[in-house]
């Protein structure tokens, strides 16, 4: 009586010790993005500015609202509809608060804190040990992974449903699976065949293992994926502009080699960044060829940890392959799936022996876990303390055209347009100016879509290459030149035009120098010119 009782008294210690330890973990993880982002000077990137405003509009006008007049020529102010949706709803709260750039570091770390909880309840779920790693490993695969996980972008939701998928998957959990589904394809329309590919691959593997073949989940995977797509406000044009930044940016690059954009979609080992992966690229291999190689009882595993590892596997394999030769937008997929397929070899490596369930682990199996273990961790804590500094270094100042968005708001009239000689400009200003309509932004595919000559007018004085004159002439083309002024007065209904001098020189040197432009504005970072032309406004204000 007296040894039943103390095994159960051990066995609550047990249970007490787990779940702190869990609790522990979930806190860590929680806390972790947002210790990260209140100790950032400067943003990664500019696409917060931009969806964090959006939310606003939403705020202010209410979600059905489906225009975009702030964009003047671009196929995403041609079709009003905004591609990104549902991620804007998700940020509506975060821009509520009265300073918009507490707002911003607030929802990127909360969406970062998400995606890291939901890795780590799909390692618990499927019982794999160090669950804990295994997200804080993807947030540290790379510095320059540390910085993606450090933006505000659509995937970081869309990652954390994928997490969430796949235990379900495995499982053939109908529900789950569909509103997962649902939501990937809702808030990150790009990413609407993620959810089925998770779930066929899934389904695929179960059938090989598993021996009960079930394709219910993966068709509704796919029905879900293709409703998210439709579940929005003026869908077909959301699915129109969809195509352009898939399909046309593509084909744009096809066509002609010049193009100064699609630079995102570069492969590791064309940008010559592939290096600063391999450590990972390694942790990974060996895990999984550890698990191949001296795991000999994959028989007597279950089914389901099975179908986990050979899914993981496969995806990271097609992810990893895409980072390095395709595009290294592959990266953040990449990174996820591996760490789970390494949640999946650890779990083999440390199962105890099926002959003697009480014999410890062999030593060789123990020795390359704890080995990935330890050097999971420690290029973790060395990428995020390496790419965190680099934020702080190079990443983006918010409020360096603040100064010039003020004094536009108040002597300009509303919608008038401000020409920027780059496209990344339009979120740095639209952050603080709603008042006025701008040339471009998000992706210059938009204003190529809309208008190739315009683009390469655009392109022309984005490079600094044209100065009095310029053309819509594609290299190639006969060229027929233009004069500048009339060109911005009459081709894109320009007001006033921003420049950063260090970013334009010659083009701002330029404007100095021809009257028809007024000096009215000029500070560290921002110089804004008046042009004194008439123009045409047939355009509606916003």
């Amino acid at each position: 009586m007296g040894k039943e009782a103390g095994r159960e008294s051990g066995r609550n210690a047990v249970s007490r010790g787990s779940w702190a330890r869990n609790w522990a973990e979930a806190i860590l993880l929680a806390s972790l993005p947002f210790a990260l982002h209140f100790t950032l000077d400067r943003f990664p990137e500019t696409d917060a500015y931009y969806h964090l405003k959006h939310a606003s509009v939403y705020v202010q006008k209410g979600p059905l609202y489906q225009e975009f007049p702030w964009h003047a020529h671009s196929a995403i102010g041609e079709r009003g509809a905004d591609l990104w949706f549902g991620f804007h709803l998700l940020l509506v709260p975060f821009s509520l608060f009265g300073d918009p750039l507490a707002g911003m570091r607030a929802a990127s770390a909360f969406f970062l804190a998400l995606l890291l909880l939901a890795v780590y309840w799909a390692a618990r779920s499927e019982r794999m040990p160090v669950p804990v790693l295994l997200p804080l490993l993807m947030l540290g695969a790379a510095p320059a992974q540390t910085w993606r996980w450090l933006a505000l972008r659509p995937y970081l939701a869309s990652l954390a449903l994928a997490a969430l998928l796949l235990p379900f998957a495995i499982r053939s959990r109908l529900l789950p699976v569909a509103i997962s589904s649902l939501g990937i394809a809702l808030v990150h329309p790009a990413f609407f065949w993620l959810a089925p590919m998770v779930a066929g691959t899934a389904a695929v593997y179960r059938g090989i293992i598993d021996r009960h073949w079930t394709p219910t989940p993966f068709a509704a995977s796919v029905a879900c994926a293709l409703l998210g797509l439709l579940a929005r406000p003026d869908a077909m044009d959301a699915l129109a502009l969809l195509r352009i930044q898939l399909l046309d940016l593509a084909a744009a690059m096809r066509e002609n080699p010049f193009m100064t954009f699609g630079s995102e979609i570069f492969s590791l080992a064309t940008f010559g960044s592939w290096p600063a992966f391999v450590p990972f690229l390694a942790i990974w291999l060996a895990a999984v060829g550890a698990r191949l190689t001296l795991h000999r009882s994959q028989r007597r595993e279950s089914a389901k940890t099975l179908v986990g590892f050979a899914a993981t596997t496969s995806l990271a394999a097609v992810f990893a392959l895409l980072s390095f030769f395709q595009t290294h937008r592959a990266t953040e997929l990449w990174t996820l799936f591996a760490c789970l397929s390494i949640g999946y070899s650890l779990t083999a490596l440390l199962a105890r022996s099926p002959e003697s369930p009480l014999r410890a682990h062999s030593a060789k199996k123990r020795g390359v876990a704890v080995s990935v273990c330890a050097l999971g961790a420690l290029l973790s804590i060395a990428s995020v303390a390496y790419g965190h500094g680099l934020v702080n270094r190079r990443g983006r100042d918010a409020n360096r055209f603040a100064g010039a968005m003020a004094w536009l708001r108040v002597h300009s009239a509303p919608g008038d347009i401000v020409y920027h000689t780059h496209w990344s400009f339009f979120a740095e200003m639209f952050l603080w100016n709603d008042h006025n309509r701008f040339i471009t932004g998000m992706d210059p595919v938009f204003l190529w879509s809309h208008d190739r000559k315009l683009y390469w007018k655009f392109t022309g004085f984005e490079l600094d290459a044209t100065q009095e004159r310029t053309t819509g002439a594609a290299p190639g083309e006969p060229v027929v030149y233009e004069d500048t002024a009339l060109v911005l007065a009459r081709d894109f209904g320009a007001r006033f035009v921003l420049v950063n001098e260090g970013f334009t020189p010659k083009f701002s040197s330029y404007l100095r120098a021809d009257p028809r432009f007024r000096l009215v504005y000029e500070d560290l970072e921002a110089t804004v010119f008046e042009l004194r032309l008439s123009r045409p406004n047939d355009m509606p204000n916003p």
